[in-house]
């Protein structure tokens, strides 16, 4: 083998190297986007039921915040009812996010026959 066939084999592997790189660089980058992350978490909290629940629970808490705070403001401009509205969807957000998994288990409770406690 002479030292010529031997370099253009060496320039073959070494084309083939880069193209593999820039095929992994992309697929990175495509990995990193935001739209890949959101859909790998969604598959993740999709997967775990404990996830789901918990994502549940959360998104319940928030909307039923966000619904006393707008029942309580409605369209007022005066700040002191806007900031106590404000208090009043953190306090509702987190009684709602806390209390959820007991209220579950209660609703289940029920759904097999058993007494619930009141």
């Amino acid at each position: 083998m002479n030292l010529e066939t031997r370099i253009k084999e060496l320039q073959a592997v070494h084309d083939q190297q880069v193209e593999d790189l820039k095929v992994s660089a992309g697929k990175i980058a495509d990995s990193l986007s935001p739209a890949a992350m959101v859909k790998s978490v969604l598959q993740d909290v999709g997967g775990s039921s404990e996830l789901r629940a918990t994502a549940l629970d959360t998104a319940i808490g928030i909307g039923t915040g966000f619904l006393g705070r707008k029942l309580y403001v409605g369209g007022s401009n005066n700040l002191l009812k806007k900031i106590t509205g404000s208090a009043l969807q953190f306090f509702l957000t987190t009684l709602v996010r806390n209390k959820m998994p007991d209220i579950r288990e209660n609703f289940h409770k029920q759904e097999d026959g058993e007494m619930v406690k009141p």
